[in-house]
């Protein structure tokens, strides 16, 4: 779900421009924010995702990324099919208060020699990052529960995806403005072929817009808060053209990260 820039997409010219600015202009330096400064406007949606772009033979491409915290540590997670050739030139948008923006290089946020740790079996990729760099440090980042501790949901249960499709919502003004869908597991236990150890996936009965891999897949929990329960990667069809999306759980997330 990377979506390429054609002549058919000017409409999307004003988002895509933050991006190329960005690539040829970064920000010198960061102001400080706080959660505080998060827009009332939705409050339960108030944890970050971040908009990625990076020029591919020419034309733009452009994903969600998603702040996790597992442990002590900070990683951005996304698909695979976006960062998998990206050591360098990839752009983020974040949002850092209730009306402002900040765009950064990724290299200049992850933590020093840190590269991406690619899973292409699943389409994820991973980032560690500085939590003392000022964007991560007061960014509201999803906390990963360890897998012994996280239960994975059953099919039809209530979830919520959060991402950037089509890089709406992301202005240099005010940053990221999440798009939220709402929806059910259709199948808690999709088994990865050839997977070993076997590894299940989440089946989601939508066909998600361009942009939307590595948006967050969330679960209401008390007080109608947010939990994180896995991460979008890509849309399936088939030669009927029948459409889903695929989503990892957090526990085998949370897997994954243990090992690194």
């Amino acid at each position: 779900m990377v979506w390429i820039r054609s002549a058919s997409t000017l409409f999307l010219c004003s988002a895509v421009s933050v991006f190329a600015q960005a690539c040829e202009d970064p920000p010198s330096g960061i102001h400080e924010s706080t959660a505080a400064d998060r827009s009332p406007a939705a409050p339960h949606f108030r944890h970050d995702v971040v908009a990625l772009a990076a020029q591919e033979a020419g034309k733009i491409v452009f994903a969600t990324g998603s702040l996790i915290k597992f442990g002590e540590t900070h990683y951005l997670v996304t698909a695979w099919h976006f960062a998998h050739n990206k050591e360098q030139g990839v752009v983020a948008v974040f949002s850092r208060g209730a009306m402002e923006g900040a765009k950064v290089r990724l290299e200049d946020v992850k933590v020093a020699g840190a590269t991406w740790e690619h899973f292409e079996e699943i389409d994820l990729s991973v980032l560690k990052l500085r939590p003392e760099h000022e964007l991560i440090e007061t960014a509201l980042v999803w906390e990963l529960p360890s897998p012994e501790s996280d239960k994975r949901l059953a099919t039809l249960s209530p979830v919520l995806l959060i991402g950037v499709p089509l890089l709406y919502g992301v202005s240099d003004a005010t940053g990221v403005s999440p798009t939220v869908v709402r929806t059910n597991i259709a199948n808690a236990a999709v088994r990865l072929r050839n997977s070993n150890p076997p590894i299940d996936l989440y089946l989601l009965p939508v066909h998600l817009p361009a942009g939307f891999s590595g948006g967050i897949v969330t679960e209401s929990v008390r007080n109608d808060k947010q939990r994180l329960r896995g991460v979008v990667i890509k849309n399936t069809v088939d030669e009927t053209g029948g459409q889903f999306s695929i989503a990892v759980p957090a526990e085998v997330l949370a897997q994954i990260l243990g090992k690194l």
